[in-house]
């Protein structure tokens, strides 16, 4: 995999990964990243990367200038792949946190008053819809995001995502089966 910009742009990194790990192709990775360099400043940063893989988009977050990203993943045997690259692409630890954890009870546990807001969540789940509404009201249980922070979603072709009301959707992009929704959060206390 090849890192598509900022500081590290062009490394590559390369691990045998697990057969449940699909990692979002470079393609996608560099659209999405140019969308995004439009609706958010990068620099200090702190971004949340649920169901993380290979830690692709905190990667590519952090060679924009993120410098508190927080990987949530639970297979360990990827949490220590996830290590093996950021060492590979010698990322400074004080920049990322692997954290080995099941993802609903992460976003169902967090809370707000002792830990940090994120300004840019990512969630890139296995394929299970169910998955995908309660980690999104998780996120907006326990706010999670900063008001007008971004929550970026990948989800198949075959997937539906009720979005809830608490999102504006920005841009949604289809590339192949893959589908990404780029949505603001919007905490009005209703």
């Amino acid at each position: 995999m090849r890192i598509v910009g900022g500081n590290l742009k062009g490394r590559t990194f390369s691990k045998k990964l697990p057969n449940t790990i699909r990692p979002t192709s470079e393609l996608v990775r560099e659209s999405l990243f140019n969308i995004l360099n439009n609706l958010i400043d990068f620099d200090s940063i702190a971004v949340l990367d649920i169901c993380a893989g290979t830690g692709a988009f905190a990667i590519e977050s952090i060679s924009r200038g993120a410098t508190n990203c927080t990987l949530i993943e639970d297979n360990p045997k990827v949490c220590s792949i996830i290590k093996d690259i950021m060492n590979t692409l010698n990322i400074d630890k004080q920049y990322y946190k692997i954290i080995n954890y099941d993802a609903i009870k992460f976003t169902q546990n967090y809370n707000p008053d002792t830990n940090t807001q994120f300004d840019l969540i990512f969630f890139d789940p296995p394929c299970f819809q169910d998955l995908y509404h309660k980690i999104l009201d998780n996120i907006i249980h326990n706010n999670m995001l900063k008001d007008d922070g971004l929550l970026i979603v990948e989800f198949g072709y075959n997937i539906k995502i009720n979005i809830p009301s608490k999102f504006n959707i920005l841009k949604e992009k289809k590339y192949g089966d893959t589908s990404i929704l780029i949505l603001e959060y919007q905490n009005n206390n209703e």
